[in-house]
C-alpha cells in the first residue's frame, strides 16, 4: 500500500542534493546553439558549450545514453 508523503517529506527529499560532475560538450559549430537543453525528471538543465560545467550525475547519464543511442542507430544505419 502506497503512503501518503507530506509536504514537509517531500521537501526534505527534494532538498538532498545529487552529486555533482564536471563535463564539456563540444563547442557549437557556426549556425548551431550553443547550449543543450537537457530534461531529467521534471527538471529543466541548459548546457553551455564548449566550457566545462558541473550538472547532476542523472543529467550526465542521460548525455551519455543519449551519445550510446546515437552510435547504435549510425552502425545500424551502416550495416543496412
Amino acid at each position: 500500500m502506497a503512503t501518503a508523503t507530506t509536504a514537509k517529506e517531500a521537501k526534505a527529499v527534494e532538498a538532498v542534493e545529487e552529486p555533482k560532475v564536471t563535463i564539456r560538450l563540444p563547442r557549437a559549430v557556426y549556425g548551431e546553439e550553443d547550449t543543450l537543453f537537457v530534461g531529467v525528471n521534471g527538471k529543466g538543465y541548459r548546457i553551455k558549450k564548449g566550457v566545462d560545467v558541473e550538472v547532476p550525475r542523472s543529467v550526465a547519464e542521460v548525455l551519455r545514453n543519449s551519445e550510446a543511442a546515437k552510435d547504435a542507430a549510425l552502425r545500424y544505419a551502416e550495416s543496412m
